[in-house]
């Protein structure tokens, strides 16, 4: 069974998130990562990291933040999850769904009302999950598609 909790209730899971992200979103410098794992662990609200523990170990990650894409998208598509992880060895479990299912509570929560995201070569599984396709676009030497999803109540 997974558990979700706030990174900054295991902030040693940074590095292990920061060396998943490095080698599964090819990430040219893990250090960038942490960095942003740092912001998130000193930040009052956003951004913010959620993390899956099963059986005690880090399964994965997803965190929330605001303006992922900076100037690329409109003022108005505030807020992003993004850096969706899961470890190699725990895939294809449904792990990134529920991650992504719990996000959007705490989304929920905060009173967020409308997230984005974009992906390489997901765009058909977040379909699935109730996403919808806003554009295609060339972002940092690849063509991404941009998602967005209503939370709703």
């Amino acid at each position: 069974m997974l558990q979700f909790t706030d990174l900054k209730h295991h902030p040693e899971s940074a590095s292990m998130i920061a060396e998943l992200g490095y080698r599964g979103w090819g990430e040219p410098d893990a250090r960038a990562v942490v960095e942003f794992l740092q912001c998130c662990l000193s930040a009052q609200t956003l951004p913010c990291t959620q993390i899956a523990l099963f059986e005690g170990r880090l399964a994965g990650s997803i965190s929330l933040l605001e303006h992922e894409m900076g100037d690329v998208q409109p003022v108005e598509h505030r807020y992003w999850m993004g850096y969706l992880v899961v470890d190699p060895a725990l895939r294809g479990q449904g792990i990134g769904r529920q991650l992504m299912a719990h996000m959007q509570q705490v989304a929920r929560e905060m009173g967020i009302e409308q997230v984005y995201c974009y992906t390489i070569d997901q765009a058909e599984l977040y379909q699935f999950l109730g996403w919808k396709v806003l554009e295609s676009l060339d972002y940092q030497g690849h063509r991404v598609t941009v998602m967005t999803r209503r939370l709703g109540a």
